[in-house]
């Protein structure tokens, strides 16, 4: 691999959420920001003759509760997204958003090189999501329990 990185953040939440829900807490229901980032990526993608997408369900390559594996193929870089969904221990638990990135050819470099700022963003945003979606299911459980 020619790049990786990884961030990682810990939730609070009543049950073990699976790579499944994270999936869809970070792929689906982009906000504005999102889609305006995604927008610029698609448009540098084109410029590179890349594939353009915002639709990653097709490139689930592996999926089990725990982990997630997205992959995507291109004739510049292939990249590799693995989410992953650590063990439920009192309530918390890690999730994690890695990224393998194999460059073919110089032109792999340069638009990486141009999006990886964006890339960083566009990991700690989509983790973001994560936390903010299981906190705002944890309010709505927390809120029907006092009401009942």
């Amino acid at each position: 691999m020619d790049y990786v990185d990884k961030h990682s953040v810990t939730i609070r939440c009543r049950r073990p959420i699976t790579s499944q829900e994270m999936f869809e807490m970070i792929f689906s229901n982009y906000p504005p920001s999102v889609k305006f980032l995604f927008g610029l990526r698609n448009r540098l993608a084109t410029l590179f003759g890349l594939k353009s997408s915002e639709d990653f369900h097709n490139y689930i390559s592996e999926q089990t509760s725990s982990y997630t594996r997205i992959n995507k193929d291109d004739k510049h870089l292939s990249v590799s997204i693995m989410l992953e969904c650590g063990d439920w221990t009192e309530g918390c638990q890690l999730v994690s958003l890695a990224t393998f990135v194999k460059f073919h050819n110089q032109m792999g470099k340069i638009y990486f090189l141009l999006i990886k700022r964006v890339h960083g963003l566009l990991c700690r945003m989509a983790l973001n999501r994560v936390v903010k979606a299981v906190k705002t299911t944890e309010e709505r459980i927390n809120g029907s329990n006092e009401n009942s």
